[in-house]
């Protein structure tokens, strides 16, 4: 930061998006409502939701609001009585920059966050560390690290004109700990639970194990309970209506071909959107399973899911019993672990003081080896390194000696064929850069057989999790472009582990996977050997870079004809970078967009589809097929693959 050259203190403020993190299956993200946008304080990235008033708030500047009582924020970490749920602002050796929190009013409504970083670090010489803003807001919660950092921007910014606008900047109250503070929690009814308490039924009694088990079902596969040929109509109801937001956008919807779209059929879904591809299985279809270690309901070791979530006040854990889409051997691995930690003298971890040592556990499975691969995630810090040493060594071999048997007990061979551990450190749970995976016996890679390929896969690398799923996906992928030809240079952007391109080498001159993430090329490129494929380059770099290369290999002759680009993108969709570059490679005659949020896609699809103007270069394209593919039966997730042609003009 600007102020010190020591290495900044990792800010352990309240990790509300930590359950997203502790019930991460694709399952969950659509089944969970968004967070509240316009809750005080909120200590996240990004948000979505209206626009509302912030409280706590102090400022001269026009578009100044109400203020609550907020001394004891604006005053720092209290010296001697801290209030009802501030105490993790008091935790020794843990920072947080919710007390160095400020809120700016006057923002424009369009203003996005890295402008809003951009602005303080021009005007006041300092970085941000967290900032809060949803999309309808005009003013937004910035967090620094130090009581300097934030009297600064106070000082430099209250009264200030920003294009047009005068800015009213004052101290903002820290987010109150929903675990400590009831007041705090998010009030959300879930099946008649009782202030969001989804341990317990409207009239406050606590649920049985049973009532448990079908709640956390609801939970994480909302479907569950849905004849599966209604489930398939129920997502193509909701792809409709996520393509027609997109078709609708004014950037597109006076476009010929996006008004030939919206032509309907007589139950309201237009004529060209394909029906959903089915999975052709519907139950224990995951092959990676990721559990949160924690404490059940009442108050012993538990692996599974959390039932609630940190905002709501609920972080009991309750095992996958009866969820559909977790395989036996998945289940069998958890019910195993969950043993095996209430025995051991080191404690679970604990999401409100962040003590504690088992974290989470990971489970991989495969169609070619009954076996399956664990990944234990732990925090080393602050446990005593003899009693760890003793564990993990426990684990190991308990683990190895674990076996898989029939009905009749006979032996079939071992449950886990190899174990890793990552220590972790984080408050959310999230890996980062040093977080290393130590593997403890077993083979490096699971082998997984795809579309007639077989692929190594790493304990974190990313693979679908429906494999038969995938296969259909694949199928679509090729049979949706009869551009590719022994003329295509196919480009692969956010390659991974290099299935799709490997799969589809076959059907063309050549393949360059890309992605940013050195040790998925890595993987790619042994896969690629696996599979006896030489017309796969992976480069290990951005997407907007590669792009560049094979456009300039294009342009001196070096490349095939023509060039289809395959992107299959996180979440929230493609770099606007990346868009960029693709647009402006004149020779990409087609795209194919596969996407698991079209809501998330939204954007891409219109850049890559509005007119050419000075910010949108190069030729657009067009949306000529939709195909649907449900990967994830029994939730509300369903993989969509777009096809997009580059139009004349």
């Amino acid at each position: 930061m600007d102020e010190s050259s020591r290495p900044p203190p990792v800010d352990v403020a309240l990790p509300e998006a930590a359950a997203a993190a502790n019930v991460s299956t694709e399952a969950v993200a659509m089944a969970e409502d968004p967070p509240a946008a316009h809750r005080v304080g909120m200590d996240v990235e990004e948000s979505s939701g209206d626009a509302a008033s912030p409280a706590g708030v102090q400022g001269k500047g026009e578009g100044k609001r109400p203020a609550e009582d907020s001394a004891a924020a604006a005053a720092g970490p209290a010296a001697e009585t801290v209030p009802v749920g501030l105490e993790y602002t008091q935790r020794e050796g843990q920072f947080t920059s919710e007390i160095f929190k400020v809120v700016i009013n006057g923002l424009g409504k369009h203003m996005n966050i890295p402008q809003i970083k951009k602005l303080i670090r021009a005007t006041c010489e300092v970085d941000a560390v967290k900032v809060k803003k949803g999309p309808n807001w005009d003013y937004a919660f910035v967090t620094f690290r130090s009581t300097e950092q934030r009297d600064k921007v106070i000082s430099m910014m209250d009264g200030m004109m920003h294009k047009q606008q005068k800015l009213g900047v004052g101290v903002a109250e820290a987010k109150k700990d929903p675990i400590s503070d009831p007041r705090a929690r998010k009030r959300r009814r879930v099946d008649g639970a009782t202030d969001g308490d989804a341990t317990k039924s409207a009239d406050g009694t606590p649920l049985t194990p049973a009532e448990l088990s079908a709640r956390l079902c609801d939970k994480v596969t909302p479907l569950w309970k849905t004849p599966y040929d209604e489930q398939l109509r129920i997502k193509k109801q909701a792809i409709n209506k996520l393509f027609r937001a997109i078709l609708r956008d004014d950037a597109i919807r006076r476009l010929k071909w996006a008004t030939e779209w919206d032509q309907l059929a007589a139950d309201g879904i237009p004529t060209k959107l394909s029906d959903v591809r089915p999975s052709p299985v519907t139950e224990g279809y995951r092959n990676k399973c990721e559990f949160t270690v924690g404490m059940s309901h009442d108050g012993v070791p538990a692996v599974g899911h959390m039932l609630g979530s940190y905002e709501e006040g609920t972080l009991a854990v309750v095992p996958p019993t009866d969820c559909l889409h977790i395989s036996a051997t998945s289940k069998a691995i958890a019910a195993r672990l969950e043993q095996f930690i209430a025995k051991s003298p080191l404690p679970t971890y604990n999401r409100m003081d962040h003590t504690g040592f088992w974290r989470e556990v990971a489970v991989r499975t495969n169609s070619l080896n009954p076996a399956a691969m664990v990944t234990v995630k732990v925090q080393k810090k602050g446990n005593p390194e003899v009693v760890v040493a003793a564990e993990l060594k426990r684990l190991h071999t308990e683990l190895e000696a674990e076996m898989i048997r029939d009905a009749q007990g006979v032996e079939q061979g071992q449950l886990v064929s190899s174990l890793y551990v990552i220590d972790n450190t984080s408050v959310s749970g999230a890996q980062d850069a040093t977080d290393t995976a130590t593997l403890i016996f077993g083979s490096p890679f699971m082998r997984e057989s795809l579309g007639g390929g077989q692929f190594d896969i790493a304990p974190q690398a990313f693979f679908q999790v429906n494999t038969l799923g995938a296969a259909v996906l694949m199928d679509v992928v090729k049979e949706s472009c009869p551009a590719l030809t022994d003329k295509t240079t196919l480009l692969d952007i956010c390659c991974g582990t290099g299935t799709i391109g490997i799969l589809l080498s076959k059907s063309v001159h050549q393949v360059i996977g890309v992605d940013i993430c050195e040790e998925a090329i890595v993987n790619a490129r042994a896969n690629a050997a696996l599979n006896q494929v030489v017309n796969c380059e992976h480069i290990a770099a951005k997407a907007e870079d590669a792009i560049f290369s094979v456009r300039l290999k294009s342009s001196e002759g070096e490349g095939a004809e023509n060039v289809v680009a395959v992107v299959d993108p996180p979440r929230a969709g493609l770099h606007k970078d990346v868009v960029h570059h693709i647009r402006r490679h004149d020779g990409i005659s087609h795209l194919v967009y596969i996407s698991c949020s079209l809501g998330g896609a939204r954007a891409n699809i219109v850049d890559f589809c509005r007119q050419e103007s000075k910010k949108f270069r190069g030729r657009p394209f067009k949306v000529v097929r939709v195909v649907p593919v449900d990967l994830f039966p029994h939730t509300k997730h369903c993989e969509t693959v777009l096809v997009l042609e580059r139009t004349s003009t």
